[in-house]
């Protein structure tokens, strides 16, 4: 079924089912609706936030890092220190970090 302008300007978050209410209050009925017509009926599991972020933060911190400013980056970012140093080592050739969340 394809959603018209009208059909979606008529719901209201009162009429949705209790899991789109929340959505619908932050990214609106419109949004809401789209992320039903794709997954409703599904089971998708939703990493936490941290997770979706992880990897664009982790850029800014090696952008950010100076050699020396471990503990003010761990502060800034909520993180350890250690975290912050095993992010920050040099690699070996052919490394590749991985951090799990």
């Amino acid at each position: 079924m394809e959603l018209t302008e009208e059909l979606i300007a008529e719901v209201n978050c009162e009429e949705l089912p209790h899991p789109y209410r929340k959505m619908a209050e932050l990214i609106g009925v419109a949004a809401t609706l789209e992320l039903a017509k794709h997954f409703g009926g599904t089971y998708e599991y939703m990493p936490k936030f941290d997770k979706a972020i992880g990897p664009a933060r982790d850029r800014i911190i090696c952008k950010e890092f100076d050699g020396t400013n471990y503990k003010d980056l761990a502060r800034k970012y909520n993180l350890s220190e250690t975290y912050i140093r095993n992010l920050t080592r040099p690699k070996e050739e052919g490394e590749q970090l991985q951090i799990d969340f």
